[in-house]
């Protein structure tokens, strides 16, 4: 019985020590595996998707939950912003010009970018801004119209230009102001970027309007796609006069009559010279020998109209 008094003091103070003991290491574990919050950088202003203007000047103020986390940090934009500058300190701001001229309307994204003391880096934060005039153009314009495809399947991005009453001149092809859509899709498709794509032969165009508040100006670039894939052309020999291009095709059940194109380079742009009820044509006009001249045959049908572009130099006629 005493033996067993005593020892019940022993194994209390032992128990009580394994206990802490065992608390301390599960304690230590629990420290050691819980994860560090990673520092975070803010764009407070500007918000998303704010329009500045050409020469607008505009204020980025940064801040972070953990400021004194970062030692330094970088403003980037997307060109041709580029490098705009350091924040001597985070909460703080710095002044971006967009550039009065030499840039496109559009999207835009400014970067914020810091190393954190604690080497959990890089972090960064973006906004987007969107570049736009803030008068309306007075023209709208598409340097490559017609569109004049070889094969369904190909594609050409199109580019659109406006005219401003200050006299300049802005590529616009990406503004939020402008839209695209097509009007025969079975011919031609059109996304949102204004990648024009030749889908099947025929004639469509492609419908571009810019439009800001009551105002909006709507162009239409003609497409075609070939419904004529072996046109053959021969010349007159070189010094022989009067120069003449005869061009033949095999003729389409569904086409009425062939309008006939030529141009000095091969893809165009064309001018029509007439039109061919049979598959044949003998083009003179205005030829000059040892020139080159582009040939094309438009197939006229309920709604087709396609321009196929021969080869520059042609075999000569006997």
């Amino acid at each position: 019985m005493s033996a067993e008094k005593k020892s019940t003091p022993i194994m209390s103070v032992l128990g009580r020590f394994l206990g802490k003991t065992v608390f301390a290491l599960l304690a230590a574990v629990n420290i050691f595996a819980a994860p560090q919050n990673r520092p975070t950088l803010q764009i407070t202003s500007p918000s998303g998707r704010t329009v500045a203007n050409p020469g607008q000047t505009l204020t980025v103020n940064v801040t972070s939950p953990t400021p004194a986390a970062f030692t330094e940090v970088d403003l980037y934009g997307d060109n041709p912003l580029g490098f705009v500058g350091t924040f001597s300190s985070v909460p703080g701001q710095i002044s971006v010009t967009i550039p009065s001229s030499q840039i496109d309307c559009g999207s835009y994204f400014l970067t914020v970018m810091g190393n954190p003391t604690s080497g959990q880096g890089p972090i960064s934060a973006i906004v987007e801004l969107d570049v736009e005039r803030s008068d309306f153009p007075l023209t709208i314009s598409a340097p490559l119209s017609p569109i004049i495809f070889d094969s369904a399947g190909e594609q050409v991005p199109l580019r659109l230009l406006a005219g401003f009453a200050d006299g300049t001149t802005f590529s616009v092809t990406a503004s939020s102001y402008v839209t695209y859509s097509s009007f025969n899709t079975a011919v031609v498709a059109v996304d949102s970027t204004g990648l024009v794509t030749a889908v099947g032969p025929g004639s469509g165009s492609v419908g571009v309007t810019y439009a800001l508040g009551s105002n909006n100006n709507q162009i239409f670039v003609p497409v075609s796609v070939p419904c004529v894939t072996d046109l053959n052309g021969r010349g007159t020999p070189s010094g022989q006069a009067p120069a003449r291009i005869d061009v033949t095709w095999t003729g389409i059940p569904i086409a009425v009559s062939y309008n006939v194109l030529r141009s000095t380079v091969s893809g165009g742009p064309y001018t029509l010279l007439g039109n061919a009820v049979l598959p044949a044509f003998s083009d003179t006009n205005g030829l000059v020998n040892g020139g080159n001249a582009a040939s094309g045959v438009i197939c006229q049908s309920n709604e087709a109209a396609i321009a196929i572009p021969n080869q520059p130099r042609l075999p000569e006629l006997p």
